[in-house]
């Protein structure tokens, strides 16, 4: 039995690259590389106008300086394209303007509101490296600067237009449409 063989045997079987990496630590790096990216960001002076179709908003995120509270499960699958998926889970706090349908009155926003909790990232492990597929926020707290401290915000309830009742009475109701009333 080849010697070479056998090593590279053990050190898939392991989860390991031939090179001595395992994936557990390049998931590591690879969320490291994500939150380094997100604290490129000094402040609300510097947040990135972003688009998230059809609105705009600016904003930026902060995530903890202690990479341990880090939480991640590999998980096997079938598939050949991306045999290993992994979600990690991190704290987060995310500041963001209000969404804006013109790229000017998001621009000139600068009030921000605070919303902190947890971020969920999907990985999957492809040719050989992890890849960021998708992320989800969920938010514990939201708040917003008022007077120089930080307020919680109630979410605010928004009525939706399809569900008002119908306008008039039966015979209108059923010939409005007809005779485009």
């Amino acid at each position: 039995m080849d010697p070479a063989a056998s090593g590279r045997e053990f050190a898939q079987d392991n989860g390991e690259r031939i090179s001595g990496v395992s994936e557990a630590e390049q998931l590591r790096d690879a969320v490291s590389s994500h939150v380094a990216r997100a604290s490129q960001v000094d402040g609300p002076a510097d947040a990135p106008l972003v688009r998230r179709s059809p609105y705009f908003l600016k904003e930026y995120a902060r995530y903890p300086n202690d990479m341990t509270e880090i939480e991640f499960e590999i998980l096997e699958t079938d598939s050949r394209l991306a045999p290993r998926v992994a979600d990690v889970t991190l704290p987060k706090r995310r500041y963001a303007t209000q969404m804006h349908r013109r790229r000017d009155a998001a621009r000139e926003d600068g009030n921000f509101f605070r919303e902190t909790g947890e971020e969920t990232l999907t990985y999957q492990w492809r040719n050989g490296r992890w890849v960021q597929v998708a992320s989800l926020f969920v938010v514990d707290v939201r708040e917003q600067r008022v007077n120089g401290e930080w307020r919680e915000v109630e979410p605010e309830l928004e009525e939706d237009v399809f569900m008002r009742e119908p306008e008039g009475g039966i015979f209108r109701r059923m010939f409005g449409g007809i005779f485009r009333r």
